[in-house]
């Protein structure tokens, strides 16, 4: 029986896990789940049609869809971080610098580049209308982004008839991060409770900006930024339809990482037209935070005391709504990553992947396959006072899962989040790569 918060956890990654297996019984790898630090809500506002709200927009769905899944993750305890890097970046990397080994490899290494490097140049222009390109990532099922369609969803219910059959004979081990509460500013926290919208989420970003420049821990400082980057992400896809008449006022300088992404991070700034939540980079791999502004404010960071406190309360059950959306890349080609006659000069054998997983300290170890979305979550616990009086209705998440939008039944002791949120990714190990090294000289 589920207990802790670690608990159901752990079931709910097994559930996830078989099911997927069970929607691609195909797959040659061994694939894994990791839970994100921060759950990302997404509004239903977010992938709706600018010109007919009544209707949803597939372009603004892939462009947003291409974006979050083109991070190159890393796992620490069964919690995905971003390393800053980009898949199609990286895979750049491999594939003009992909050199047969030997004449006899020259004809079918060459066959195989040239029809990968034209899927690769293969752009689509963002819906944004700004002048960005990216390489698609399409979602399976098409519908997605739609939380309407009940046949994109599965009911899960941990600790109950949908629990796994046996534990696993090694539970996991997960990050401290993913076992806390993230408590909100103070001054949102009357609005956690509110529909989830972009304007909304705006505020929570600009909130959480306020208070890393108030001075926080350097940890804290990229953990928050990143989190506000994923909510500015999915505000900014709502907000491109509102200034499309004027982009170069509503986005300034705006690059994504999908288009430059062998760029450097610029300053970080906020629009402050756009209540400070449009970013100019996504921030995980920040490694100082000069030129932050926001509305013209900035300042140093000084260490403060982490609000972030572990969950204390146990009995947890959750009763959830899962879609897993599988990845489709036509720009990856399979061919080239499994060919084995060829090697990128100066570059060492295994050095972008060892082909180990999780535990891949190489530059481009994993591939996202799959992203979890859930809905309709629904949490019960036997509450401490010390989470019922001090964080239960003050946080953003209960690890992973993001709380904006919820309510709490006292009654019952139940704490219901109706929307829509990703909260996990399915990844696989890429293969060794380089599969060579370069001769000796």
């Amino acid at each position: 029986m589920p207990t802790t918060i670690a608990d159901v956890m752990s079931a709910l990654e097994q559930l996830l896990l078989e099911h997927f297996h069970a929607i691609d019984p195909g797959s040659a790898t061994q694939p894994f789940l990791a839970f994100e630090q921060y759950g990302s809500p997404l509004p239903d506002e977010t992938f709706r049609n600018p010109v007919d709200p009544s209707k949803y927009s597939p372009a603004l769905a892939l462009e947003y869809l291409s974006h979050i899944s083109n991070a190159v993750p890393s796992i620490q305890q069964g919690m995905l971080v971003d390393t800053g890097k980009t898949v199609d970046g990286q895979y750049e990397i491999l594939l003009r610098g992909s050199t047969p080994v030997d004449a006899a490899s020259m004809e079918l290494l060459g066959a195989i580049k040239t029809s990968a490097n034209s899927a690769f140049d293969e752009l689509i222009r963002a819906e944004g209308g700004i002048s960005e390109q990216f390489r698609p990532t399409h979602g399976d099922p098409g519908t997605w982004y739609d939380m309407s369609v009940a046949g994109n969803w599965t009911a899960m219910n941990i600790n109950r008839s949908d629990a796994p059959a046996a534990p696993p004979v090694h539970p996991p081990v997960y990050d401290p991060r993913l076992l806390q509460w993230n408590l909100a500013p103070v001054q949102v926290r009357s609005q956690l409770g509110d529909a989830v919208t972009g304007v909304s989420m705006n505020a929570i970003a600009s909130a959480r900006f306020s208070s890393v420049l108030s001075g926080q821990a350097r940890e804290t400082q990229v953990a928050r930024v990143s989190e506000v980057a994923r909510v500015s992400e999915v505000a900014r896809v709502s907000e491109v339809a509102q200034v499309r008449a004027a982009p170069s006022a509503g986005f300034v300088g705006f690059r994504s990482r999908i288009a430059h992404p062998a760029a450097p991070a610029p300053a970080l700034q906020i629009n402050p037209r756009l209540q400070g939540a449009l970013l100019q980079e996504r921030v995980e791999n920040a490694t100082d935070f000069r030129g932050i502004s926001i509305g013209g404010l900035s300042g140093k960071v000084d260490p403060v005391p982490e609000a972030r406190p572990p969950v204390s309360s146990n009995g947890f059950s959750i009763a959830v709504d899962v879609s897993i959306v599988k990845l489709r890349r036509p720009w990856l080609s399979d061919g080239l990553l499994n060919l084995n006659c060829w090697y990128v000069p100066s570059v060492a054998r295994g050095s972008f992947s060892s082909g180990t997983g999780a535990s891949d300290a190489g530059i481009l170890p994993l591939l996202p396959v799959a992203c979890i979305l859930i809905r309709n979550l629904s949490i019960h616990a036997q509450w401490s006072d010390d989470d019922q009086k001090n964080h239960l209705e003050s946080s953003t998440h209960l690890g992973p899962f993001c709380l904006l939008g919820r309510s709490y039944d006292r009654n019952s002791a139940t704490l219901t989040v109706p929307g829509m949120q990703t909260v996990a990714w399915i990844c696989d190990p890429f293969p060794v790569l380089p599969p060579a090294s370069p001769p000796a000289s």
